[in-house]
């Protein structure tokens, strides 16, 4: 083995692991982790399509959500049986990021992204360890804003609906700088952002953005979901999306290094499975055991 060899990084592992050619399926408890149908809390609205961010909502138990997003909920677990885990997963990377930022003095957030988990709220993680906290959530899907304006209305918590492949917008609103002072450090939180930008380069230039705006001493944290590389699991992903406005676009993982190219990352391990971030053995969600299953990456940017 050579210098070179020893050096280099571990690669990720293989991620869809029960399609040919991946890692063993191995069964969990978190398989039979499914939610218990809830009622729809907003008829009054057009719910006609699904939705990612609600379909996720209904993987962790939420009641924002609706039939269609049931129904599509089941027909995707038919191809990609893994989907379950990987919003527990993306929840549990959700709730390690916050305590980490926090930890590390961030005291201002802006979350950018297509919608707002409303259960165990990433604003709610972040005031438990620092009540004076300060957060701005910006997304777009009508049926959860009307949700978390009413369940997440509470001093120092902003919500902004708007089109959040626009930050240079977003971050302009008079209601968000009305209480984050972007000069100081802040946690941006693309969570649901750079996944939902169709087009490469614009996800990129949406990323430079923030980049630009951040000050000094400020993180960027993103996750990604990953293109399977499996024809039926994709093409299923590609049926229930059909909204050309929601862009869920799931990307490779050298497609994804080639968009946060050039951003230094606050870990050394880089761009990594969401289990393997910073894993917490007393964290209750999949552990870096269930890497393979994720189904989706994340990083930390940094700016100095």
């Amino acid at each position: 083995m050579t210098e070179s060899e020893s050096d280099a990084p571990e690669p990720i592992p293989p991620l869809g692991g029960s399609e040919p050619g991946g890692s063993e399926h191995r069964h969990s408890f978190w398989d039979d982790d499914l939610p218990l149908p809830v009622q729809s809390p907003l008829p009054i609205i057009d719910t006609s399509s699904p939705h990612p961010f609600r379909m996720y909502n209904f993987l962790i138990g939420g009641k924002d959500n609706f039939q269609a997003d049931r129904d599509a909920v089941a027909e995707l677990l038919k191809v990609r049986p893994d989907t379950a885990l990987t919003a527990r997963a993306v929840e549990s990377f959700y709730r390690r990021v916050m305590l980490e930022l926090t930890k590390a003095g961030i005291r201002q957030f802006v979350q950018m992204g297509s919608a707002i988990a409303v259960p165990r709220s990433n604003d709610s993680i972040a005031r438990a360890e620092a009540p004076d906290t300060k957060f701005v959530y910006v997304a777009e899907d009508p049926v959860t804003l009307i949700h978390a304006r009413a369940v997440l209305a509470e001093e120092n918590v902003t919500i902004i609906g708007g089109n959040f492949r626009d930050p240079q917008q977003m971050l302009a609103e008079p209601a968000l700088t009305a209480l984050i002072d972007l000069d100081r450090p802040c946690g941006f939180l693309l969570f649901g952002m750079l996944d939902y930008i169709a087009n490469d380069r614009r996800a990129r230039s949406a990323l430079e953005t923030v980049y630009a705006r951040a000050a000094p001493g400020s993180y960027l944290a993103f996750l990604h979901v990953l293109e399977l590389g499996s024809g039926p699991a994709d093409r299923a992903v590609d049926v229930l999306m059909v909204q050309e406005e929601i862009q869920l676009t799931p990307r490779f993982v050298p497609e994804i290094e080639k968009i946060i190219e050039g951003f230094e990352l606050w870990d050394p391990a880089g761009l990594v499975p969401v289990t393997n971030w910073r894993p917490d053995p007393e964290d209750k969600g999949p552990g870096p055991e269930m890497a393979a299953r994720a189904g989706a990456v994340g990083a930390v940017i940094i700016k100095r």
